[in-house]
């Protein structure tokens, strides 16, 4: 069977993709360049500081996403995929998308699957004459480069969620914060949150931005005022699951500027 669908593949897959970009002189990273069907690829990869890497001798297999599998994304996640906050999510996005090693489409349909650069695997299949790459198909393959291979495919491959640094440390606080609210100590509750909270302020090791900090902190000291503890323990549960869910938004409480320093 695997024959079979080899042949298939490579008849319905052996297309010229451009004279200019099969000549196998140019890198991955030059051959994306020169195409106009890899407008947000290229951009998406400068924004990630990539483009030296994929421009290294490699070899690379590369997934590529045509612009019209960008659109597939909405505008308000793809600019904030392209924004300094995104970088981390954009980097894993594109590393995603990328073997190391020089796999064909040959190669690619004896295989079920390979590994990328992110340390995610991509499942692999062959259906009616067409590689598939997790949910994408493979529209061109085998566009030979200097330091590798490209295949272009029909959309975006998203990796597996990888959990922040921010929701492991308020998810903790939940965990240790709700069964002492339950057992009738919200002051020891209200102090496991305000603990995680207060990290989220004053620590670096955070994707929040600057005006998420300080809007965090503003919040905090309007708290701080409450005096009942049950309340209080809401009002920071609040707080945290604004923050786990990317709703931290200021309302009607002033946001507190960092005078300290």
């Amino acid at each position: 069977m695997k024959i079979i669908a080899l042949v298939l593949v490579l008849t319905t897959l052996l297309v010229p993709f451009s004279p200019s970009e099969a000549k196998g002189a140019d890198s991955i990273v030059d051959i994306a360049v020169g195409s106009d069907q890899f407008k947000t690829l290229v951009a998406a990869v400068k924004a990630a500081g990539l483009v030296e890497a994929l421009a290294g001798p490699g070899p690379f297999t590369v997934f590529a996403p045509t612009d019209s599998a960008f659109s597939r994304i909405d505008n308000e996640t793809l600019q904030f995929l392209l924004s300094d906050r995104g970088l981390p999510e954009l980097q894993n996005i594109l590393k995603h998308h990328v073997v190391a090693g020089r796999f064909d489409a040959s190669a690619l349909v004896g295989l079920d699957q390979v590994e990328t650069l992110a340390g995610t695997a991509l499942e692999l299949s062959a259906i009616r004459g067409r590689v598939i790459v997790d949910e994408a198909a493979v529209e061109a393959a085998d566009i030979v480069a200097s330091n590798g291979v490209i295949h272009v495919i029909d959309r975006v491959l998203l990796p597996p969620p990888v959990e922040r640094a921010v929701n492991t440390l308020l998810s903790a606080a939940i965990e240790r914060g709700v069964p002492l609210f339950n057992d009738g100590s919200p002051e020891a509750c209200c102090a496991v949150y305000v603990t995680a909270l207060e990290a989220l302020v004053l620590g670096t090791g955070f994707d929040l931005s600057d005006s998420e900090r300080k809007t965090l902190r503003g919040r905090l000291v309007e708290a701080e005022k409450m005096t009942d503890a049950r309340a209080l323990a809401w009002e920071y549960r609040g707080l945290i699951d604004a923050v786990i869910q990317g709703e931290l938004k200021v309302a009607s409480t002033p946001v507190i500027e960092d005078v300290s320093g």
